[in-house]
């Protein structure tokens, strides 16, 4: 399994877009000194949280959590892709314009591209057509 992790300025409020936006599910949470979170309140001050969709995940963590565990760890904005995940009922739950689509793409993917809170790029796409040969 690969498991994107992106590094975000604010857990709680990327939690909420990944959870309520695109419909992710809260798998754990983490607070300061490595203290698990109960319960579905993210506060401001976790640093760590992983999401799933089927059988994937997602982490998120602070650049200072990031940096005490790789010094030298990037934390620049990158592109993720959820397959098999319907955009029309995420494109509904976003607030303003998408960057790109909803759009039938050339290989039989219907995608649309968002912007997450930090800046990282959100493509949810199903197979919608056949798939070019």
């Amino acid at each position: 399994m690969i498991i994107a992790n992106l590094v975000v300025a604010d857990i709680a409020r990327s939690v909420a877009f990944y959870r309520d936006i695109v419909g992710l599910d809260v798998m754990m949470v983490l607070g300061p000194g490595q203290t698990m979170i109960d319960g579905p309140d993210v506060p401001s001050d976790a640093v760590f949280a992983t999401l799933q969709f089927g059988g994937s995940q997602l982490m998120l963590q602070t650049a200072e959590y990031a940096l005490s565990v790789v010094p030298d760890a990037p934390t620049g904005p990158c592109w993720i892709y959820i397959r098999d995940m319907n955009p029309t009922p995420v494109l509904e739950r976003h607030d303003g314009p998408p960057l790109k689509g909803p759009e039938l793409t050339w290989y039989g993917m219907q995608e649309v591209h968002l912007r997450d809170p930090d800046g990282h790029i959100v493509c949810v796409g199903t197979p919608e057509g056949a798939a070019p040969r």
